[in-house]
Parts: structure tokens; sequence; C-alpha cells
């Protein structure tokens, strides 16, 4: 049976450094690396460099099938926090071809997105066709090619995001209208029929509110929209009106997407909106005090609790700095 575990101990050291030789010896035989001239390529690193590794944020992940560890992958923060690298993704000579590549790929992204985070590169080597053409394949995009003085080849950098938010058009009503009627979803979003309504009359009457699709990797899997609160008169957010204040809500519409961190990613995305596009000065939410998924992702991505109004806030801080 497969399965991905957390690799941490020793033995785990001992044994992901075996894999990842066995793995990556294809890789360094097709382009002539040895110990002498890649010293640091995961053909031929040692144990301690892998501690090291670890030691300074590497988080690996290893693939078992029964009790044997046929692949692994890592993810580590990048030192400006605005993104997560992927790196040391390999699997047994034996087993490719098999999908364990795309299984641990999309393990990764699931752990990324559980850290709150949006944007994911990686680098392999530029001249490997094959592989960049994988990576693409699965969502990346090419973004610079670079070549270091200790190294051979050149280097690609890849990068993707887990999410993009894009404009509701009238192809998606359908989709999004089979969401709001699923049970997860219609026990808070109420009357599917009257968020319809408002999706399509977006260039009217609500043309104050951004209605937005969720796509990964091109595909949609759910719903999102932010709007001001001076347009809404909502009683709920009569404390905020000529705050410059906005108010937000989203839901996932596939299930699969369901408890893997993208809700949170969503609301992030919104808040960079609101506050980078339109430089409005604070958001306030107000789900339904059952809801308590939605509260806790709220506060897991930087809003607070207001007991005197009830409602959830975020303050967009490069506007409070600046004020003060």
């Amino acid at each position: 049976m497969d399965k991905i575990v957390l690799l941490n101990g020793v033995n785990d050291i001992e044994k992901t450094c075996v894999l990842l030789h066995e793995s990556f010896k294809t890789i360094a035989d097709e382009y002539h690396l040895t110990k002498d001239n890649s010293p640091t390529h995961n053909a031929f690193l040692t144990t301690d460099q892998l501690l090291d590794s670890i030691n300074k944020g590497l988080i690996l992940f290893g693939l078992y099938e029964n009790d044997l560890l046929i692949g692994c992958v890592g993810i580590t923060k990048a030192s400006n926090a605005t993104c997560y690298y992927i790196e040391k993704l390999c699997v047994l000579p034996a087993y490719r071809h098999c999908r364990y590549g795309k299984m641990l790929l999309n393990y990764a992204v699931k752990e990324i997105a559980m850290r709150n985070c949006n944007t994911i590169s990686i680098g392999i080597i530029n001249e490997n066709e094959q592989l960049k053409k994988w990576y693409i394949e699965q969502g990346f995009s090419e973004y610079k090619v670079s070549k270091f003085d200790n190294q051979l080849f050149t280097v690609c950098f890849l990068t993707m995001n887990i999410i993009t938010l894009q404009k509701v058009s009238d192809e998606y009503i359908t989709t999004i209208s089979h969401w709001l009627n699923k049970d997860y979803v219609i026990k808070w979003f109420s009357d599917p029929d009257e968020w319809i309504n408002e999706i399509r009359n977006r260039h009217g009457l609500y043309l104050f509110i951004h209605h937005l699709v969720v796509l990964h990797n091109n595909k949609p899997i759910g719903f999102c929209q932010y709007y001001t609160i001076d347009d809404s008169n909502e009683d709920v957010y009569k404390e905020f009106v000529q705050k410059n204040a906005y108010s937000i809500d989203y839901l996932i519409g596939e299930e699969e997407f369901l408890g893997k961190g993208f809700g949170k990613i969503i609301i992030q995305e919104l808040c960079l909106k609101v506050f980078n596009e339109h430089n409005g000065s604070i958001i306030v939410v107000k789900p339904e005090a059952e809801n308590l998924q939605s509260c806790k992702s709220l506060l897991s991505v930087g809003f607070v609790f207001d007991s005197q109004t009830g409602v959830y806030m975020k303050r967009n801080i490069r506007l409070t700095t600046v004020s003060t």
C-alpha cells in the first residue's frame, strides 16, 4: 500500500540519501556530473549535507510502497517568506511512469497550501526539456534561467501559484450554481438563486461587487467575491461605513480541495486585492458562529475577532504604519 510520511529520524536520513543517490544517478550520468564537479548535487549528497539542509528548514516527505522507500519530496520556505521551494522530488527508476511523481508533487502543494503560501518555485537543469515539459503540464511556468559558477549546467527556475483568481464570466455561472446548491455550501450561503442573480447583474446593480472564480492549475474549484461596505448597505457592518472598509465571501466548490489549506489561501489572495489594488483600510467578515472552520481560517491568516461589533477584522498594516 502506498503512503507518504514525514521523514525526520536518523534512519530516515540514511535511507533518503540512498534513495537520492539511486534516483538522481540517471541525471548525473546523462549530464556527466561527478562528485568532483558537482559535489552538492543530489546524486552525491552526504547525510551531513542533508541533515544540514533539514536543520536550515527543509521538510522532507517520503513515499513508501509497503516498507520500501521509493520516492521523496522536500519543501522549504524562501528567505523572504513569500514562497516555498520544492526540491529533491524523485522516484526510484523502477517505479517511474506510475504517477508517483505527480502524487508527490500534489502532496507538496497541499503541504505548502496548509502553510498559507500561494507561490511555489522549483529549479531544474535547464537542458532537461522532458522534465521541464512535465512541470509545465502540472501548472508551472518558466520564470528565469541562471548559470552558477559551481555548476556545469544552467538552472531553469519555474514558478506557479497554487490558486489564481479570475473575474467571473458567464461560462462559470452554471458551475457556481451547482456549487451553491451543494449541502455543505448552502448551509452557510442560504439562497443560491439570490447569489446567482447578483452574479448575473454584476455589470449593473451589483457592479460594486467583484465576483471571482478560483482556479487551481486552470481548473475551477471555487468562487469568491469582495465588495465595499459603503455600497452594500448591510446592517451587520454599519459600524464600518465611511471607513474605506470591504468584506469578502468565499467557497470551495470541489470537495477534493476541502480541508487542504485552499480556503486560507483564497482569503489571503482576497486581502491582497483589497489592500494592494484598492487601497482598502480594513476587511470585515461575519461568518455564522457555528461555521467554526471559517472562523478558524480567518484567525489563522491574521484576522482578529472584535467582540464589540461581533465581526472578524483585518487592517491594512501598510496604511496603519503610514498613518502613524
